[in-house]
């Protein structure tokens, strides 16, 4: 059974029209998730604020995306994540809606699940879904790159 919950995305809801900001806020009391499927830009903005401990707050994000080990780029694009001002309005009321790479990182990780299962080791499906994977959710594939993609054709 796969569920997208991240999938949410009400325009009107996401955007406070009174102080004409992004509400991420509400986004998070809408959102369900199934841990090792969250991209960590989300997972980021759910933990940051449960903990001061950068220890627990990488670990935290780990265990929400699935990672059964650290990589040097999941630090820094973890650290990166913290400095981006106004990271909730990046994220959901960007006109490049990377909003919709949520699922793209959802779909990326079952993809990989099922190859994993049936043993199937094809070297484009490989990089498809290392690019619907990718930690950095600027780089990572949006629909039209993933219909686009060689393994696609």
């Amino acid at each position: 059974f796969i569920d997208f919950d991240a999938s949410l995305y009400f325009p009107n809801f996401v955007r406070d029209t009174k102080n004409n900001k992004c509400n991420m806020n509400e986004f998070i009391s809408r959102l369900a998730y199934t841990p090792g499927f969250l991209p960590p830009e989300v997972s980021y903005y759910l933990q940051r604020f449960k903990t001061n401990d950068w220890n627990e707050l990488y670990e935290a994000i780990a265990i929400d995306m699935g990672l059964k080990e650290y990589t040097d780029d999941f630090f820094v694009f973890i650290d990166y994540l913290n400095t981006i001002p106004n990271l909730d309005e990046l994220l959901l009321c960007d006109k490049s809606l990377h909003i919709f790479k949520f699922d793209i990182f959802s779909l990326g990780n079952t993809l990989k699940l099922i190859t994993e299962v049936l043993e199937i080791n094809d070297p484009q499906l490989n990089d498809l879904i290392s690019n619907m994977t990718n930690i950095n959710f600027l780089l990572r594939f949006d629909i039209e790159q993933c219909l686009n993609h060689a393994f696609m054709k």
